[in-house]
């Protein structure tokens, strides 16, 4: 399993895109943030497109300018996926078992026959 690593501005910028349903430009993710400035994002995204975690996804209009759309290529799961070793995994999904309503453990129990049936 690869591990990601990523400095703050980075999370931040990745944070934006992965809350985001539509492909955002430069500005409104500088907007999203009060802490990013447009210069700061384009600096970021030049950096996470070059490593191929963020992608162009095309033109779009930012007010009255055309702009690049950008999106996450890199999931937040597969992420935070990385973030832990299988042992730690584990130990978190005991947690949150421990603490589940049963809406929550009917859901776990679907996806779980889900992958157990697309596995045979």
């Amino acid at each position: 399993m690869e591990k990601y690593t990523f400095t703050k501005r980075e999370l931040q910028v990745l944070q934006i895109l992965w809350a985001s349903p539509a492909a955002l430009s430069a500005k409104e993710i500088a907007e999203a943030d009060p802490n990013l400035s447009q210069n700061t994002v384009l600096t970021v995204l030049k950096k996470l497109l070059a490593n191929e975690f963020v992608e162009a996804t095309g033109v779009g209009y930012s007010g009255t300018v055309l702009a690049r759309q950008f999106a996450p290529v890199l999931t937040k799961e597969k992420y935070l996926e990385s973030l832990v070793t299988r042992k730690d995994m584990l130990k978190v999904v005991s947690h949150f078992i421990s603490d589940s309503n049963d809406d929550e453990l009917d859901a776990l129990e679907k996806y779980i026959k889900e992958k157990r049936q697309n596995k045979a």
